[in-house]
């Protein structure tokens, strides 16, 4: 494996610090709306990403967030890190007691948060499998199957 040379991990450094920076900034602007952190957070990364900002101007974006090179390989091993963080913090927060006390209404809004957003999916891939460019032989295979490779 390749290591990082001086430019590139203090690119790598700025990156990081950029996004923390923005990330603390808008959640503690979401704090005082009286909404949690972690939604100006996660609004900061999209507002960041290739979502929002990568939209309109993409060369801010691939220096805010690396697309190619070393750099890229450790950037993405640092997210897949956090974002492991992030899920087993969340986890942690859950009070088992209230889950317990509300069971059925967890177990059914659990079931339909699932099953609502599986069916449409499947229903936009099985009915409008153009949108993915793909014009596939068997629709139902297309559809439970798809995957973009690109």
């Amino acid at each position: 494996m390749n290591q990082l040379n001086h430019a590139e991990l203090i690119n790598l450094f700025l990156s990081l610090g950029t996004l923390l920076l923005t990330a603390r900034l808008a959640g503690e602007f979401f704090r005082q709306l009286k909404m949690p952190l972690v939604v100006g957070e996660l609004i900061a990364g999209i507002c960041l990403g290739p979502s929002l900002l990568g939209s309109f101007y993409p060369d801010i974006t691939n220096l805010i967030i690396p697309a190619t090179g070393n750099i890229k390989i450790a950037f993405e091993a640092i997210n897949q890190l956090a974002l492991i963080l992030l899920l087993f913090v969340a986890g942690l927060e859950v009070e088992l007691v209230l889950i317990r006390q509300q069971g059925k209404t967890v177990f059914y809004t659990s079931l339909l948060s699932f099953i609502i957003p599986l069916l449409i999916g499947y229903g936009v891939a099985f009915y409008y499998p153009e949108w993915f460019n793909f014009k596939p032989d068997d629709k139902r295979v297309f559809t439970l199957f798809y995957r973009d490779w690109e």
